[in-house]
């Protein structure tokens, strides 16, 4: 087991990560891109999972999962990270299947 670290950008669009361990860390060290250290599982194949960045006051879907937030070096921005579903290919909150922890909204009968 390791800990690896992977970056992703700021930039109001969804990165993809493939990851074998839970997020143990959520920070930064850069200006426009927020870090998360991940645990590393050598005997785990990766899952696919998609990373988006939002600012304070941002709309943010309800589909959307908080992973942690941090203030950016400056102290100017405070980002904070969301996890969506890696199967939403087009970014509307249905990847289609009937169960999907990130695709159904909190309180929704689907």
């Amino acid at each position: 087991m390791k800990v690896y670290r992977y970056a992703v950008p700021c930039d109001g669009q969804w990165h993809d990560l493939e990851l074998t361990g839970p997020i143990v860390k959520v920070d930064t060290r850069h200006e426009h891109a927020v870090e998360v250290w991940a645990i590393v599982r050598d005997a785990v194949g990766p899952t696919p999972r998609r990373f988006r960045v939002y600012g304070t006051g941002h709309d943010i879907p309800n589909t959307n999962q908080h992973v942690g937030s941090t203030v950016s070096v400056s102290g100017t921005f405070v980002w904070h990270l969301f996890e969506g579903c890696a199967d939403d290919t087009n970014g509307d909150g249905d990847c289609g299947r009937i169960i999907c922890p990130f695709c159904a909204p909190l309180g929704s009968k689907r």
